[in-house]
């Protein structure tokens, strides 16, 4: 079997490069996956083992979504892979919940923080909706991981945005001159130690939040976006100032329970550690097992929020879950006023469509 893979491998890379060209390979598959309606697994071929057999592992493109925004894109995850064959005709092309929830908590000249901001896809989301409303703000995007930072620097040139701010370091509950990068492509890159990735790491600087706004002069956060890859805990810790402000940020964060296991925590404490705080909690449901076709009309259907009132009802929804995303607020009262049902954990048999 293993030489057959190997075989068919070979094969495949052999017709692209005598063939198809890298560009016209991309065009074939994305008038596929957006033309024809086809089953999820067929949707994961096309996605994955093709795209990764006839393409060079180098791939980018440049691409812009149906607002107008432009990005450079890869091959290395799903994010990538997802814009580069469906942007062309959805603006929210992963997490569409999460963002479209993201979208609705700012305003105008709000400050918005985003932690673990990739190649920028939710970033520039943001930049644009703030340029949008007449607004300017500042969002200051964090991305320790080289080749993502780079990308990220790309989408601000290519789309002039003068108010994203980005900062190649990651987050963490103090400053330190160098904290250890974990390197790999499935799954991400993290801070958080693990037998999970192999030897490749780099040294990048790490600053707390609360060292960050003082010495920028920054007296208010509207939101604070964080997908660290299990470190979200480690940054909230850094920002306990900011977060015990009674006007503290409203919080969108990703829980991830493998990896937070894997760096010695549980993904009770991030919710213990916010609740403490005083805010309340919810998970947003979303499309995160990719399963759904995104040219789905999301901005028709209200963004769901499920209450979590208890460690015990999290632990019961999220025990078969990769990873969702939280949202916290202080202000509860400001959801009767954005498109948003709240649900209970009793009416929901999943955080994810």
């Amino acid at each position: 079997m293993k030489l057959f893979k190997s075989l068919v491998k070979i094969f495949l890379r052999k017709v692209v490069s005598t063939v198809f060209k890298p560009l016209l390979t991309t065009k074939l598959v994305r008038l596929c996956l957006q033309q024809a309606y086809l089953p999820n697994n067929l949707r994961q071929l096309l996605l994955w083992p093709l795209t990764t057999h006839l393409l060079p592992p180098e791939y980018t493109e440049d691409i812009e979504l149906v607002n107008g925004i432009v990005m450079k894109v890869g091959l290395e995850d799903m994010v990538n892979r997802f814009l580069l064959y469906y942007s062309g005709i959805v603006e929210l092309c992963w997490e569409p919940q999460t963002a479209r929830l993201a979208l609705q908590l700012i305003d105008n000249d709000d400050v918005v923080i985003i932690g673990g901001a990739h190649i920028g896809y939710h970033t520039s989301l943001i930049c644009e909706n703030l340029v949008k409303f007449h607004g300017h703000g500042q969002v200051h995007a964090f991305e320790p991981y080289p080749t993502y930072f780079n990308r990220l620097s790309v989408t601000k040139t290519m789309n002039a945005y003068d108010n994203l701010y980005p900062h190649q370091c990651a987050l963490g509950n103090k400053n330190t001159n160098k904290v250890r990068l974990y390197i790999s492509k499935l799954p991400p890159s993290t801070i958080n130690e693990s037998d999970i990735y192999d030897d490749s790491f780099e040294d990048v600087d790490c600053i707390a939040l609360d060292d960050f706004v003082v010495d920028l002069g920054i007296s208010e956060v509207a939101l604070l976006f964080l997908d660290i890859e299990g470190a979200e805990l480690e940054a909230l810790k850094g920002a306990t100032n900011l977060l015990s402000q009674k006007n503290g940020p409203d919080i969108i964060f990703e829980v991830n329970p493998q990896m937070i296991a894997q760096g010695s925590g549980h993904q009770d404490d991030t919710y213990n550690y916010i609740v403490d705080l005083g805010y309340d909690v919810f998970v947003i449901r979303d499309d995160y097992r990719a399963n759904l076709e995104p040219v789905r009309d999301y901005p028709s259907k209200k963004i769901e929020l499920v209450s979590i009132s208890d460690i015990q009802s999290l632990q019961v929804l999220g025990e078969n879950m990769k990873f969702y995303n939280m949202y916290a607020t202080k202000h509860p009262k400001k959801l009767d006023v954005l498109d948003v049902i709240l649900l209970s954990c009793e009416t929901c048999s999943s955080f994810a469509y």
